[in-house]
């Protein structure tokens, strides 16, 4: 996935065209990692983004409007002072190397012209931003990263002294490169021998570990095995290195990435796997998308990636809050349902205190226990525990406070524990949706909602900002195979949006019986003389338990019932209905859907 040199050397390719611009401003992007030159060139204005984060590092033209912090950092305003404005009259980048030279011809204070280099580094973990005065012997003005003697030894990057490149490997050029000289390279006998793709890397300058995989499997050899000594093999191997060759030498770019769906059910945001600029036929496993040029390419991948990382970070966030909040809900439940069991207990008190009220004149004062007879139980003798420090009516009394106590807490317990039940009916209805989100946007709407039941904890700084409701409709429609048109909720806002405003009362409502899942609404009108066909329910219903906690399952008993018997309770949590007069299929979901296809709304 990493941005290896032939990517750079892509993407040095098109930014030619922008010799000659005016850097009108400089910015840097949240996190402090990357900068943004924003330059002038008729017919209008362009962007150079210059990332030196560890993970994403590349330099490319962009298109896409990044963030800003509040305040820039002094590296941020030191490029202020030295580039803007200047004209840059290079682009070059050093060999095949991650390393690009863009010199700016600027003007000093006193208004002296000025030769100034602005150096990306975009290695890696190594990556970094450097600003050097060519006409002062390369001294450097501003950093990103420094790096002092005792830190690096090989190479010291700070302000004042001059710049040195990094150190160099010797390796092959890919513009020219044969079998002979490759196979010079394989480690002798005595030597361990790295993998087949570090091999690559290490002794053939530009391509990258992923890069360098495609290129060896698209040659026949293994990129986990050790280089291979056989000339056969090399022969097959320097041939698609020459063909990357010819690629650069030609600029014949072809970029693309490849896409990877890990998902159980089809997503529109699928993972971003890996990219390149030179396709090589090695059969790698995902979806291959071409873009029409490397700027495109970079800006694409890494907005996906980007949103593939907060869609997964948003996600793990709430489940992780949900998980607790259920198990703690679980607890609390197990607890109540103890009270409500033990307050069950209450009668034996109540026959206690009649019978000590019955056998008042049998109970003497002063001890622990008292053995009656039992008019309840067939006259059966039955031992009551009695307080020695208390006379026989006050024990009976106990007994009957005890009694009248636990009937109450009956009531209430009983009480709490329906309320509970639904609260953790509600809990996991949360985190089915979570499961089943394939947006952003739907995971901010549910943590939105589980922000205000007080499950989640939302940050002060994002919850103050606010955010604009997603544009996206509530709920989603689709064909059946039968060619019906049916509504399914996306999440609870959805699920009230579609019983509330969109259904009407003859319509058809169904639902995963006991599970949570979407709402889903077949347009009528019906009666229940008047149904749609089997094989139409059918259809929908599998749509239902496609869309609900039960779509790994087989035989998901889905009910359904006219919209005019479906009720929101009052003070009802959202998504949650009672209804009634329902009847009941028995479905088994596939592993994918097909025959069904997706309405968008606009």
């Amino acid at each position: 996935m990493g941005f290896d040199g032939l990517a750079l050397r892509a993407s040095v390719s098109q930014l030619q065209a922008l010799v000659g611009s005016k850097i009108q401003k400089v910015y840097e992007t949240r996190g402090g990692h990357s900068i943004i030159l924003h330059l002038y060139k008729r017919p209008g204005v362009h962007r150079i983004l210059i990332s030196a984060d560890r993970v994403g590092a590349r330099l490319h033209l962009t298109r896409r409007k990044l963030r800003h912090p509040d305040r820039p950092s002094n590296f941020c305003m030191s490029l202020r002072k030295h580039l803007s404005p200047g004209i840059i009259t290079s682009i070059d980048q050093v060999g095949l190397d991650r390393i690009t030279h863009i010199r700016v011809d600027s003007r000093d204070d006193l208004g002296r012209r000025r030769c100034l280099n602005l150096i990306a580094e975009t290695m890696g973990r190594f990556s970094n931003i450097i600003l050097t005065d060519e006409d002062d012997e390369d001294k450097i003005l501003a950093a990103l990263r420094f790096s002092s003697p005792d830190r690096n030894a090989h190479r010291t990057v700070l302000t004042g002294h001059a710049y040195r490149l990094p150190p160099q490997k010797e390796a092959l050029s890919l513009l020219d490169v044969s079998s002979e000289d490759l196979l010079a390279k394989i480690p002798s006998a005595k030597e361990k021998p790295p993998p087949a793709w570090l091999w690559l890397v290490q002794n053939v300058s530009g391509p990258g570990p992923d890069e360098a995989r495609r290129i060896l499997r698209a040659a026949g050899i293994p990129p986990g095995d050790h280089p291979p000594a056989s000339s056969d093999l090399m022969d097959a191997l320097a041939g698609e290195l020459n063909g990357c060759g010819r690629a650069i030498a030609e600029e014949t770019w072809k970029p693309y990435m490849i896409l990877r769906d890990d998902s159980d059910h089809p997503s529109p945001l699928p993972y971003p796997v890996s990219f390149g600029v030179i396709p090589t036929d090695d059969g790698s496993a995902g979806t291959i998308r071409t873009l029409p040029s490397t700027a495109h390419l970079l800006d694409a991948f890494y907005a996906l990636k980007e949103e593939r990382e907060r869609f997964d970070q948003v996600k793990k966030e709430i489940n992780k809050s949900l998980t607790s909040t259920a198990k703690s809900t679980r607890r609390r439940l197990q607890h109540q349902q103890k009270d409500v069991a033990s307050a069950r207990d209450r009668e034996r008190h109540r026959r206690f205190g009649e019978l000590l009220t019955t056998y008042m004149h049998l109970v003497s004062g002063g001890t622990s226990e008292v053995t009656l007879s039992d008019y309840y139980n067939e006259g059966k003798p039955v031992t009551i525990p009695l307080d020695p420090q208390k006379s026989p009516a006050k024990n009976a009394a106990r007994y009957f406070n005890r009694y009248r106590k636990l009937q109450r807490a009956e009531v209430v317990g009983k009480k709490r524990l329906r309320a509970t039940r639904v609260e953790l009916q509600y809990i996991m209805s949360l985190l089915d949706q979570v499961d089943r989100a394939e947006t952003i946007h739907e995971l901010l709407d549910i943590r939105s909602e589980a922000a205000r039941a007080g499950y989640v904890k939302v940050d002060k700084k994002e919850a103050g900002k606010g955010r604009k409701p997603s544009r996206r409709s509530p709920y989603r429609t689709f064909l059946t195979p039968s060619g019906t048109k049916v509504h399914v909720g996306r999440n609870n806002r959805g699920n009230d949006h579609l019983v509330s405003q969109v259904a009407s009362k003859d319509d058809l409502w169904m639902h995963v019986k006991d599970i949570p899942g979407s709402h889903l609404i077949l347009p009528g009108p019906w009666d229940n003389d008047e149904m749609p066909e089997l094989e139409v329910l059918e259809e929908a219903a599998i749509l239902a338990a496609y869309h609900s906690a039960a779509r790994q399952s087989s035989n998901v008993p889905v009910d359904y019932t006219l919209v005019r018997n479906v009720q929101k309770p009052r003070g009802g949590k959202p998504g949650m209905v009672t209804y009634r007069g329902q009847r009941t299929l028995y479905v088994t979901p596939p592993g994918k859907l097909t025959g069904y296809q997706e309405i968008v709304h606009r």
